[in-house]
């Protein structure tokens, strides 16, 4: 083929005109010679690459607020880490040197914005494959934090809204995106804070769990029940005028995982209860916020894509003084469900009062606040709060609610617990304040009405067989806006790329990033899809500029591997959304005490933003400290296993998760043929017709709880034991026992003064928990 050559006067270069596109030349090495007018070639001819390049910038923070730049602190310290990636993509990595340089202009006047005001901070560089292949193409990316330098000067230029336009250059490319700046005169959330965690891992939600006779907060204790009761009096002491409500909230742990079994471990048993918590902030002179509301989804699995829509995975009742959330579905079957710190409304029929959930009751005092403002301008917090009773039996909704909001058959319907698919979920807070409505569209990180906690927790042994440092998780990805492929494309077929280009121009594809982080590169990572091809990724892979760093295992398995930043296309032509499980196999080199992550991103193709995070940690533990914990999961989930029809997309991919923890359960020493699927954890055989969920509605079991020290030890007139007395500062208490062994542990707790909670139902002491400090 002939290359079309020009030549500028004093230039010291010939100019060559690549050609045209992809069907004359295919990407890939070509040999070149030069030849003169007598049609003479040169005499040594050099190899030379066409490729297809670009640079594009993904954005997972595009919006900051006045109110959350101030949070992070003034003077050059509001920084908001990794919230823009540059990715050049074609390039073997010898070809890309250097890091991009940046302009930051105003997107209104092309002003330049003066650096001693707001810049960006460079980070390191991401390879799909470390080292680079020298002849095979690959994705690079650059992330950037964006800085505050000077909020004030900032934010004094407008008054509503403002855009800012930041243009990377690396060599011949470029590339552009833009950032919102905006003010927040409504209540809001704040997803990042001075200590610098990422978005989704909100600073104003937090979630923890509970065991009966606990103390959370100075004088309340969480009883044998009375769920609704405990996290209102929660909320009454962060709300309490007088009391520090921020200084108890920053007491709650930033890291707390939830618990789905019934109860706690044991030796104990005691009934286990699970709570969200949101911290709503609100800045005005003299207006009070009316009606505001805050709405608790949890989303049943990790999730990469979150993008609000009030019509699928985030429904509600239409906007009004008694808008109400509603579960949340995507293609028909539920994908988010709602909580509340109300008793929720009865939904399966034949059940007394069963009704529509567009009926259930918000509490005026705790679901519906007027917030007034400081006089001076200062932001003001107000507390709201739910019981997530994930952990129930109770039948609730059924696994596909379709449109509809109950109530429901009963023979369709499945506990809460029963509709999770993963140790750990996602919870979404939602402000609802009519006036400042969320967009379809919006994320928990571009809105301020929407913050998320989406952590997995996970725990590897070492020293161990490969099992025992295995770990695995569920999670779910949101399906591109592309149409199915018209056929199955088979590995060694050729593609037809131009079409596949001219569907994913008009389509926009998505894509998920897997970020490795502290991850060793010689660990084994697959990833298990249940119910799509990996021959369709192998085909979306023909979009990109270079190859997918990992390869196809089998029709259902992606092996990845490990280095900086890996890119894989998601597949469309479907409204389901699609399931996930992540294995990592931890190296023997290991060791106790170390903590690894890994961060999933899904990108929009729509508009370059992350429309969904969800962070894996990785703590390498003893087999005696987590052998415990693992049997209770085990337990719950071979029978939450056990509910998923056969037939259901998620079926084939949990079995497979079952099958992993019994074979680590068997790795740290224990047995799993022995562990039963039982909701509660304990492994024993479970017989839902004996199970009793506790007072309606699901208030757990009756009986009351009382603190003290033990100030007697009762014996009869033969020196039998017959009961203790324990005293509080406000009053004692005498308990009637006789067996020997609870005579022990009274004797020990009075010796070493250890506070004491006997739980009690009528005149029976039913369990006495000893706190340790």
């Amino acid at each position: 083929m002939g290359l079309r050559f020009t030549y500028n006067p004093g230039d010291t270069y010939i100019r060559a005109t690549a050609p045209p596109n992809g069907n004359v030349a295919p990407p890939g090495y070509y040999m070149l010679w030069v030849v003169d007018a007598a049609g003479r070639p040169c005499q040594v001819a050099k190899f030379i690459r066409v490729a297809y390049q670009n640079c594009s910038v993904v954005t997972d923070r595009s919006t900051f607020s006045r109110e959350e730049v101030q949070a992070r602190g003034g003077g050059g310290s509001a920084t908001f880490d990794n919230a823009i990636f540059v990715q050049f993509d074609g390039f073997i990595h010898t070809e890309l040197s250097g890091a991009p340089s940046f302009e930051v202009r105003w997107a209104d006047t092309n002003a330049v914005v003066n650096a001693a005001d707001f810049t960006l901070i460079g980070g390191p560089r991401y390879q799909e494959v470390n080292p680079g292949s020298p002849d095979i193409p690959q994705r690079i990316t650059f992330p950037f934090h964006v800085r505050f330098v000077n909020p004030n000067n900032v934010y004094s230029t407008f008054t509503d809204t403002r855009q800012l336009r930041v243009t990377f250059t690396l060599g011949q490319h470029t590339c552009t995106q833009t950032l919102d700046l905006t003010y927040s005169p409504n209540p809001y959330l704040i997803d990042i804070d001075g200590q610098q965690n990422p978005s989704w891992l909100s600073t104003d939600v937090r979630v923890f769990p509970i065991q009966a006779g606990q103390t959370k907060f100075p004088g309340v204790t969480q009883g044998m029940g009375d769920p609704i009761g405990f996290i209102r009096q929660c909320l009454d002491r962060l709300n309490l005028p007088n009391n520090d409500g921020n200084a108890l909230f920053e007491g709650l742990s930033r890291d707390a995982s939830l618990d789905l079994a019934t109860n706690g471990p044991a030796p104990m048993n005691l009934p286990l209860f699970n709570y969200a918590i949101a911290r709503v902030r609100y800045r005005a002179l003299t207006t009070t916020a009316q009606r505001v509301k805050c709405f608790f989804r949890m989303f049943n699995v990790a999730a990469t894509g979150l993008e609000f829509n009030p019509n699928t995975t985030y429904r509600r009742t239409p906007p009004g003084p008694g808008t109400v959330p509603l579960v949340g579905t995507a293609g028909g079957e539920i994908v988010s469900i709602p909580f509340f710190a109300s008793d929720r409304v009865e939904t399966v029929q034949g059940q007394p009062g069963a009704d529509s959930m567009a009926t259930q009751p918000l509490n005026a005092t705790y679901e519906v606040r007027d917030i007034a403002p400081d006089s001076a301008g200062n932001e003001v917090t107000v507390y709201f709060g739910c019981w997530l009773d994930i952990n129930q039996v109770r039948a609730r909704i059924p696994l596909a609610p379709g449109g509809t909001d109950g109530p429901w058959p009963a023979a369709a319907c499945r506990s809460i617990q029963e509709l999770t698919r993963g140790r750990h979920m996602c919870i979404v807070a939602e402000v609802f304040f009519e006036p400042d409505p969320t967009a379809t569209g919006e994320t928990p990180d571009s809105s301020d009405n929407l913050s998320q906690r989406n952590l997995a927790i996970l725990h590897s042994d070492n020293p161990g067989s490969p099992d025992s440092h295995t770990v695995m998780h569920t999670f779910e990805i949101k399906p591109s806006l592309l149409p199915p492929l018209a056929k199955q494309v088979q590995p060694d077929e050729p593609l037809d790329v131009v079409h596949l280009a001219s569907v994913a121009k008009r389509y926009r594809l998505d894509e998920l990033i897997f970020r490795w982080h502290n991850l060793p590169p010689d660990s084994e990572v697959t990833v298990y899809f249940s119910d799509i091809n990996t021959a369709d990724i192998q085909a979306l892979a023909a979009l990109r500029r270079s190859p997918l760093a990992c390869e196809f295992v089998d029709q259902h398995t992606l092996k990845f591997k490990v280095a900086g930043m890996t890119w894989i296309p998601i597949p469309g032509g479907r409204t389901l959304n699609i399931p996930a499980l992540l294995s990592i196999k931890l190296p023997d080199s290991v060791i106790y005490g170390q903590e690894y992550r890994v961060t999933l991103h899904q990108v929009s193709g729509h508009n370059g933003s992350i429309i969904g995070s969800t962070e894996f940690r990785i703590a390498v533990s003893k087999a005696e400290l987590i052998l415990a914990e693992e049997e209770r999961t085990l337990s719950v989930f071979k029978h939450i296993v056990s509910t998923i029809p056969t037939d259901n997309r998620w079926y084939p991919l949990m079995q497979r998760y079952v099958h992993h923890l019994g074979l680590k359960v068997n790795a740290l020493g224990g047995d799993e043929s022995t562990i039963h699927g039982n909701p509660d954890g304990s492994g024993q055989p479970y017989d839902p017709h004996s199970e009793q969920p506790g007072t309606p509605p699901d208030r757990g079991r009756p009986g009351e709880s009382y603190s003290g020290l033990v100030r007697d030890i009762l014996y009869d007139c033969h020196g039998r034991f017959e009961g203790f007395v324990l005293e509080s500062c406000e009053s004692s208490r005498h308990f009637k026992v006789c067996e020997a062994s609870l005579e022990q542990i009274v004797l020990r707790a009075c010796r070493e003064r250890s506070k004491v909670t006997v739980l009690s139902e009528k005149d029976r002491v039913r369990k006495i928990v000893i706190h340790c400090c």
